[in-house]
């Protein structure tokens, strides 16, 4: 299990190295503290911001897992003629992830603001084959959706309210996407989702 490293800077001369749960008033605790400068340097475990929705649907297929460095900055999503989910893509920062499951013409896409993030997943599932309907909330009220209202509901949202969309999971089949779950975490520039997905497996 890895540590997040989160940098503060003090405006004392001395600094300290200690994880979040050991941090004490006056620099002290049960670890050996370390003079490094004018920065103290706190690890703070990332399960702290960390949680998981439960896939929804029907779960047969190939399974898969985003992963990308930086916040999520754009999503593409694919749909069957009114019909179910044929695929995704996320953008992490500048790049994109792979296609997960497959293209067609039917695509609707939304680029994110700075600041912007995806809060919120919900949408529609038949639970003995395809994710119907998906729609990406962001924390500024903007969503984008795709495939059709039709079978059972869904709503995905991650239980820390700092914490926003990092990877989506669940498994795929030539004919769409049959399952889907939602990974939520907070952003940071010391780590990236491949690295939560690792902390998942």
């Amino acid at each position: 299990m890895f540590k997040l490293l989160v940098l503060s800077l003090l405006l004392v001369s001395t600094a300290q190295i200690c994880f979040k749960a050991d941090c004490v008033e006056g620099g002290r605790s049960g670890h050996d503290s370390h003079v490094l400068g004018a920065r103290s340097l706190v690890f703070t475990d990332p399960l702290d911001f960390y949680s998981f929705s439960l896939p929804v649907g029907s779960g047969t297929g190939t399974g898969f897992a985003t992963s990308g460095e930086g916040r999520i900055s754009a999503v593409r999503v694919w749909e069957q003629n009114n019909n179910q989910i044929t695929g995704f893509q996320l953008k992490y920062g500048f790049s994109w992830s792979p296609i997960i499951g497959t293209s067609n013409i039917n695509r609707v896409s939304m680029t994110l603001f700075d600041g912007e993030a995806i809060v919120q997943v919900s949408g529609k599932y038949n639970p003995s084959n395809f994710i119907e309907q998906v729609q990406f909330v962001t924390n500024r009220g903007r969503f984008l959706s795709a495939g059709q209202p039709q079978g059972l509901s869904f709503n995905h949202y991650p239980t820390d309210s700092g914490s926003e969309l990092r990877i989506l999971s669940g498994r795929f089949s030539s004919a769409g996407i049959t399952s889907l779950g939602v990974h939520w975490g907070r952003v940071d520039t010391m780590y990236n989702s491949s690295a939560l997905a690792n902390m998942e497996s």
